[in-house]
């Protein structure tokens, strides 16, 4: 069989299975054991034609058989839009019925439940209040900076008086919060405390120790400066007695050798012996007063020496006297920084009290007591409340 005659063939066999189509009822037509050998059957007649695109009437042939294909398409589509009409129509009022039913029941669903929800959000609020105060109270244990032990034993205090019966059905929670923050603030109260003690005896004794090594020094000094004296007055004494000794020796010696002289001339010269005499006498004479004079000069310089020693012993025991003086004024001072000291964190513990006060007073006015007042600035201190800080 040409491949003209197949093809006429296969669309007549087309054309039959569309006339099959046609006679089949639309709700049988799509039952699967139906439609499925017919389709199969097409398909097979199609696929089973040579196409042939080189000559015009092939190409005729393809597009003539396509059509019968589009046309049994179109046919299947039609019935089943035909057929399933109804069925969207029912669908879209079941719909818009179900969804007004559904939309009132939900509306009095909410309505009846409304009174519930509301005290699920009053729960829910009152819940978060009460652990946000347990929170709170958790932190009270906790410090994020360095404290003072006035600043422990002010938290303790005003933790102690803290109620927890304000807590309702969480006061069990909030009671062992607050026990263990207690515990916790008793230990450092103790620690800072006990701290306290050994820096004020260490203090005692850096000062004890500071006072002892001042006296050593001071007792030092002035032994070294009573010796220092002792030994220079001792030497000017000796260079003073030597001097003396030398004039004396010196003058002895003049005299003597005048004495001597005086007596050669005398036995050589009998003739003058008045002019000579008077002259050795008058020699004599002034020898002694140079002798005299010596000695004069010497007791002079020993009491120089003397006066010396006791200026510079004067001036040693004024040096130790302006040393403690100097001693004095320098623990006035150190006095005087820390009272400064101590009087700025008095100052800064009275600013926080005032800075809390002023909160605490603040949110009394939005509802909240002083006990979760108290709690809620404990826990911004801390650092527990995310974007939230207080500045003192």
């Amino acid at each position: 069989m040409s491949t003209e005659s197949t093809a006429l063939v296969t669309i007549e066999m087309v054309e039959t299975e569309l006339a099959v189509l046609q006679n089949i009822k639309a709700e049988d037509l799509f039952i699967e054991t139906t439609i499925t050998p017919i389709l199969d059957n097409i398909e097979k007649h199609v696929r089973s034609i040579p196409q042939d695109i080189s000559t015009a009437k092939g190409r005729q042939e393809i597009i003539s058989l396509a059509a019968k294909v589009c046309s049994t398409k179109t046919f299947i589509d039609g019935v089943r839009m035909k057929l399933t009409e109804g069925w969207r129509t029912q669908t879209a009022t079941v719909n818009a019925s179900g969804k007004k039913s559904k939309e009132r029941l939900q509306k009095l669903q909410d309505e009846t439940r409304q009174p519930m929800t509301e005290w699920e959000n009053i729960e829910k609020e009152r819940i978060a209040k009460l652990e946000l105060g347990i929170v709170a109270l958790e932190a009270f244990g906790t410090f994020e900076y360095s404290v003072t032990t006035e600043e422990i034993a002010v938290r303790l205090d005003n933790l102690e008086h803290c109620a927890t019966d304000s807590f309702e059905d969480f006061s069990r929670r909030a009671e062992a919060a607050k026990q263990g923050s207690l515990g916790k603030l008793r230990s450092m109260l103790a620690v800072s405390q006990q701290r306290d003690k050994e820096r004020a005896e260490l203090e005692a004794l850096r000062k004890q120790a500071a006072e002892r090594a001042a006296e050593d020094e001071r007792q030092r000094v002035e032994k070294e400066n009573r010796e220092r004296e002792e030994a220079r007055a001792k030497a000017e004494k000796e260079r003073a007695e030597a001097y003396a000794l030398v004039l004396v020796n010196e003058a002895n010696a003049k005299a003597e050798k005048e004495k001597k002289d005086l007596a050669d001339k005398v036995e050589a010269e009998r003739l003058r012996i008045e002019n000579e005499k008077r002259d050795a006498d008058e020699r004599a004479a002034n020898a002694e007063r140079d002798r005299v004079q010596a000695i004069e000069d010497a007791r002079i310089a020993a009491e120089q020496a003397e006066n010396a020693r006791i200026a510079a012993e004067a001036k040693a025991k004024q040096d130790i006297a302006d040393a403690l003086e100097a001693k004095r004024l320098q623990d006035e001072a150190t006095a005087e920084a820390e009272r400064k000291a101590q009087e700025k964190r008095e100052n800064n513990s009275r600013h926080v009290a005032k800075v809390d006060r002023e909160i605490v007073a603040a949110l009394s006015k939005l509802g909240y007591d002083e006990t979760t007042s108290k709690a809620l600035i404990a826990a911004i201190v801390a650092g527990k409340v995310p974007h939230c800080a207080i500045t003192y």
